[in-house]
């Protein structure tokens, strides 16, 4: 279908520039949405092979990660501990649950079960508990939690934090950078903030009184019309304009659609404001989880071989670090090497840096 102006008296100079600004703003609109759809689902893609990896890593430490997790509860009741000392040891004893939850879940909660009962040995007999060991066992509770709980939506308020999105995100065309989530406002609520021009109104009411499922007798014919009569009305809601120009020109039978000059304008106004929403929604594919926007910072990429290569390197780097948990619990000899180990978590080598990231987006 071919969107053009209407021929006009005057400045052909200007109606030229007009119908190439048009012409530039669809085709750009066209490949963001082509972009998102592509991201939606290799992202979706990604994360299921993340966590194929993860499972596969963790089943071959599992004796490991059991016989480290309780080397560590072990450590737990010992009084030369300092608070900075036992709140580390605490979050390391976590670390490990979550990692073994992946493999056994039976396994993680007998850990989770020890470290209560060392908890309530170390702070149980006491009148005046710490706040911060209160917030601590609140903590691992949520990390051995059970994941088939139901979630509380009331418990969280968006108002209450700001996410950072990614720091390109709108490569390749999208211009900007650093996203943050704005006090609830999503993309699919922005669009039906749009006020669209008079002529667009009435072009939605043309096309939806030549789509009405109740002009056609055919059932299968009646049943086309209203999944076009619903793509209508989406494409309204979210300000997609080609989208409702498409199916107006289908509705009249029609392979070109001429608007008038005042007409392109507010059209081209419309394709700025469906570009920018389309680049929230990019960004709010990009945010979905945790592991959503660590896959596209780490992983992913539009092209199918990098990202085979980029999870290949994400593969070595957690087998590498799986490997570091063996003969660790043997080495846990005394409390001496137990504090340098902690010591070693609060404060990694500079080498270490991009590793600690990365463990920490997989929840490591």
């Amino acid at each position: 279908m071919e969107i053009t102006l209407k021929p006009a008296r005057g400045n052909k100079t200007a109606t030229s520039k007009l119908q190439k600004r048009f012409d530039r703003l669809c085709s750009q609109v066209e490949s963001a949405e082509k972009r998102n759809r592509n991201l939606d689902s290799q992202l979706d893609e990604l994360v299921r092979r993340h966590d194929e990896l993860m499972r596969e890593v963790d089943q071959g430490i599992k004796p490991e990660l059991e016989k480290l997790g309780n080397r560590l509860v072990d450590f737990l009741t010992r009084k030369t501990l300092s608070r900075r000392q036992r709140q580390e040891l605490a979050d390391w004893i976590g670390d490990v649950g979550m990692r073994l939850e992946t493999s056994d879940r039976d396994a993680a909660w007998a850990l989770h079960e020890r470290f209560h009962a060392a908890m309530d040995a170390v702070y149980g007999g006491l009148e005046d508990v710490d706040e911060a060991s209160d917030a601590l066992e609140d903590g691992i509770d949520d990390l051995f939690g059970d994941n088939d709980a139901d979630y509380d939506d009331d418990a969280y308020d968006e108002d209450d934090e700001e996410w950072p999105g990614p720091e390109d995100a709108f490569d390749e065309g999208f211009a900007g950078a650093g996203w943050q989530q704005r006090d609830g406002f999503s993309a699919s609520e922005s669009s039906s903030k749009l006020t669209d021009p008079g002529w667009v109104r009435s072009l939605f009411r043309k096309a939806a009184q030549a789509l009405h499922p109740d002009r056609e007798i055919d059932d299968q014919k009646r049943a086309g019309r209203e999944q076009r009569m619903q793509q209508l009305l989406a494409a309204r809601k979210q300000g997609d304009l080609l989208t409702m120009l498409k199916l107006y020109a289908e509705a009249v039978g029609s392979d070109e659609v001429q608007i008038g000059e005042k007409d392109m304008e507010d059209a081209c106004d419309m394709l700025r404001f469906r570009l920018s929403e389309l680049k929230m929604t990019h960004d709010e594919l990009v945010c979905r989880t945790p592991t959503h926007l660590f896959l596209y910072r780490e992983v992913y990429s539009p092209s199918k071989k990098k990202r085979e290569q980029n999870l290949r390197r994400l593969q070595r780097t957690l087998q590498e670090d799986a490997d570091q948990f063996r003969g660790v619990a043997e080495k846990l000899r005394n409390l001496k090497v137990l504090k340098e180990y902690l010591e070693k978590r609060r404060h990694p080598l500079p080498g270490d840096a991009d590793l600690d990231d990365l463990l920490r987006f997989l929840g490591v």
